[in-house]
């Protein structure tokens, strides 16, 4: 059976790289449910990336919404009024905010090709995410 992953790991690093290279320092990330995998992989790698530049991380819990992604802008600014950026998990909870895209057709695909059987696929593929940049970049 094949275990599509996306690669949500690279793309919160290159938003997280794409803010400091902007002169962000001050980055607050409004994470998703800890208890999903999905969730906790791009928190891994913003932790990992600012870490790597020397700062500190700031990461408040959110559930994949809008109401998260308001909540948590308005308690990252309550908590670090120097707050200079804020790195939404989903583009739910960051609506219009720069982002990282992911392949849905390439995933959708590889799952019919696996459950229809008509080829033969490796355990695990990863599906690259790409850095998009909208309005806040």
């Amino acid at each position: 059976m094949v275990n599509p992953l996306v690669d949500n790991s690279g793309g919160s690093a290159a938003l997280v790289q794409h803010l400091l290279a902007t002169g962000r320092r001050r980055i607050v990330m409004v994470a998703g449910p800890p208890w999903l995998p999905c969730a906790r992989r791009p928190v891994e790698a913003y932790q990992a990336v600012m870490r790597s530049a020397g700062l500190r991380d700031r990461v408040l819990p959110g559930d994949f919404t809008v109401a998260a992604g308001h909540a948590g802008a308005l308690e990252a600014l309550r908590r670090w009024p120097d707050t200079d950026a804020v790195f939404g998990i989903c583009d739910t909870t960051a609506p219009t905010l720069t982002t990282a895209t992911h392949p849905v057709q390439l995933i959708a695909a590889a799952a019919v090709t696996a459950v229809l059987g008509s080829s033969v696929l490796p355990l695990a593929s990863a599906y690259p995410s790409q850095l998009v940049l909208r309005e806040s970049a």
